[in-house]
């Protein structure tokens, strides 16, 4: 946070030197909307503690012992003295000496401030020696003073040619342009670091006839780089070019500069948030720019994404997803599978040869399902169809069978006699023809038509049986 001092300086005609100073006079971490009212500022510039008399622009020493006195304040000085007027918010603060003061007869000789932040707000006139007499010619290194207008047909400074902070122009200031030599504005840099040097020229540049608004780096310290900024401007326009190496928007840090290939332009606030024009192509996030539009990072719409026929989004040669027709849809992956989609049907691992998909859902392989899969209509496989839990279904066909059991009606089936049953049901647990319980593999070859093959012939033996035990049972009740 900022904060202002403000010092006053008084010599008497006697030579006595007095220097008093309010540090922090302002401090906008204390007054962050920059207003104080004007008794606190009265109050602060009399309660200005008397300090070192230090004629130069930086105060320096922070010794209470050497550098300040907390005895005396502005208040308690006696050949200059300040009022409040016209109020304790909105109101003025005037300066005004006391004439011959002290048994000595000595008066205030001169005075001034300094702090032009603070000066320029109370209307002060800042590092500017204030005299009590109207005119004076001296000698020696001191300057003259006369208080008044100046009137004169030509005035030539040979050195150094100061305007208050309090100053002002009022009339056009004419500059007459010879193209015999440059005509500037400048404003320099000087410090016992680096050499003078412009840090900022607006005029005319006789070698290249052009007027020139130019801000530009030190050659030696990266530390006393020069930015120039131009706030309060909405809007820049030109019936020309605007030419440039860079140009900087501060809101969001980006840069737009030229890149080392001709017509080719970067965009960009760091190495991941770029935007690259590679003389027709277009790069954004990345330095590379390989295709006509290349992103570096997730795309996200809110809108539709379009592309026309037989064009693809691709991760490689080997992954894309597309449009190889007007109606025909690709996903392609590393594994050759073609899922497409053509009109309302789809197909999975259906290669490009297939000129038709045959049903609303066609898959060329396996289909593995964690949940339920339903199916409205009807499922047709080439391979098989496999489910560790339960199918549930009104009806199943096995195309696989095409007949029944009925050859054991026919009188060359060998039709096992109840003992021999009896004894195979001994040995071996299970009936003649039927895989044991253990017999996995067996039950697995078993298809659900075979399953049925076998049971209605078990049914058709047993109905033999019966038979037979009927014609016994009618011929015993007979005799």
């Amino acid at each position: 946070m900022p904060t202002y001092n403000f010092r006053i300086l008084i010599e008497t005609k006697q030579g006595k030197e007095f220097s008093y100073i309010s540090q922090s006079f302002f401090n906008s971490a204390i007054n962050p909307n920059y207003a104080i009212s004007s008794s606190d500022a009265w109050n602060r510039i009399t309660g200005s503690l008397s300090c070192s008399f230090q004629n130069i622009f930086n105060f320096s020493g922070s010794n209470p012992g050497s550098n300040f006195n907390q005895d005396f304040r502005f208040k308690d000085n006696i050949y200059l003295s300040s009022s409040l007027k016209s109020g304790l918010d909105t109101g003025s603060i005037q300066f005004y000496t006391n004439g011959d003061t002290g048994s000595d007869g000595d008066s205030l000789r001169r005075f001034k401030f300094i702090g032009e932040k603070v000066c320029t707000a109370l209307g002060l006139p800042h590092d500017l020696w204030q005299f009590t007499n109207e005119f004076r010619l001296v000698k020696g290194s001191e300057r003259h003073y006369f208080r008044g207008d100046v009137v004169a047909d030509s005035l030539h400074v040979v050195n150094n040619m100061a305007i208050s902070n309090l100053g002002n122009m009022d009339s056009d200031l004419p500059f007459r342009i010879d193209k015999e030599s440059d005509r500037y504005i400048k404003f320099v840099k000087a410090s016992s670091s680096i050499s003078p040097h412009n840090d900022l020229l607006f005029g005319y540049n006789d070698e290249l006839n052009q007027y020139w608004l130019s801000a530009s780096d030190h050659p030696v310290s990266a530390d006393d780089a020069v930015i120039f900024n131009i706030g309060g401007v909405n809007n820049i326009s030109a019936s020309g070019v605007i030419q440039g190496n860079r140009f900087y928007q501060s809101t969001n840090g980006a840069y737009l500069v030229p890149a080392s290939i001709s017509q080719s332009f970067w965009i960009t606030s760091s190495a991941e948030n770029t935007l690259y024009r590679d003389v027709g192509n277009v790069a954004i996030g990345t330095t590379l720019a390989p295709k006509t539009l290349t992103v570096g990072g997730d795309i996200s719409a809110s809108g539709h994404l379009w592309l026309k026929s037989a064009r693809f989004i691709k991760y490689n040669d080997n992954n894309y997803i597309g449009m190889s027709t007007a109606y025909d849809s690709i996903l392609y992956n590393t594994n050759k599978a073609m899922h497409r989609f053509i009109g309302a049907s789809v197909g999975i691992g259906v290669p490009l040869t297939t000129a038709t998909i045959p049903k609303t859902l066609t898959v060329q392989g396996d289909i593995s399902a964690s949940g339920n899969l339903s199916v409205e209509g009807n499922i047709t496989a080439s391979g098989n169809i496999s489910a560790s839990g339960a199918v549930y279904g009104s009806t199943f066909y096995d195309l696989g069978v095409e007949f029944g059991a009925d050859y054991v009606f026919e009188p060359e089936y060998v039709l096992r006699t109840l003992p021999e049953v009896e004894e195979h049901i001994e040995e071996h647990q299970h009936l003649p023809g039927m895989p044991s319980v253990d017999d996995i593999n067996g039950w697995k070859q078993l298809s659900i038509g075979d399953r049925d093959m076998k049971l209605l012939e078990k049914i058709e033996e047993l109905t033999l049986y019966i038979i037979d035990l009927h014609k016994r049972i009618e011929k015993l009740e007979k005799t």
